[in-house]
């Protein structure tokens, strides 16, 4: 009998096919938050900080490859994640501050546990990169354009495998992105200030995965 379950047991867990290459996407809702440092250029000294917030629902999509020991797996993902928004109407007649992100790529690590051979429990952890995007209107002047982020990203998640291949997947991710300085030389009341900007956000996603395998 022990011998007809476990041969039961095994024959699921093959079944569910963890192993090899996988395509999917998800759904995110997500709350960011961007926090600004603005110091003067010419002396390098802090003149102040801002803190801009955003939330809202965008999509990623994803590609990996998994490899199964036992009840272990282990992978890697590569994803792009649609463009976030985050915005500060300062004074709605003479100023507003819009940032958006632009899409995010990202590559991280996985490290899973089966619970049971069809569900797979993982955490992650990654780098970030991409574009930030902001349109500035001071005094009825306004200047658009991108600077350079990066950073990291955490994860935890589940998937359930539902059959021919496919799964379900919950996920839980942190993002933290830096952005390179950037200065508004088009708006004269900025025009002596740098700008830099920390980005973070924290996202629940809910997708579709599907296993090719090897």
């Amino acid at each position: 009998m022990a011998a007809v379950v476990m041969a039961g047991g095994a024959a699921a867990q093959d079944a569910a096919g963890w192993d090899g290459w996988y395509l999917g996407a998800s759904l995110d809702a997500y709350a960011a938050n961007l926090t600004e440092d603005e110091v003067f250029t010419a002396s390098g000294t802090p003149t102040g900080q801002f803190a801009y917030s955003g939330d809202g629902v965008g999509a990623s999509f994803f590609t990996g490859r998994n490899w199964q020991r036992d009840a272990m797996v282990y992978g890697v993902e590569f994803g792009v994640t649609t463009g976030r928004s985050v915005a500060a109407d300062i004074n709605s007649s003479t100023s507003s501050y819009f940032y958006d992100t632009g899409p995010m790529l990202g590559v991280k690590g996985r490290a899973g546990y089966l619970v049971r051979p069809d569900t797979l429990v993982f955490a992650s952890a990654g780098l970030s990169v991409g574009n930030l995007n902001y349109n500035w209107r001071v005094n009825g002047v306004q200047e658009r354009g991108d600077v350079w982020s990066q950073g990291y990203s955490l994860g935890l998640g589940v998937e359930r495998q539902i059959g021919n291949g496919n799964a379900l997947r919950l996920g839980l991710d942190y993002l933290q992105r830096d952005s390179d300085d950037f200065t508004t030389p088009s708006i004269p009341a900025l025009a002596d200030y740098t700008y830099s900007n920390t980005y973070d956000e924290v996202s629940v996603s809910v997708g579709f995965t599907h296993y090719f395998g090897d």
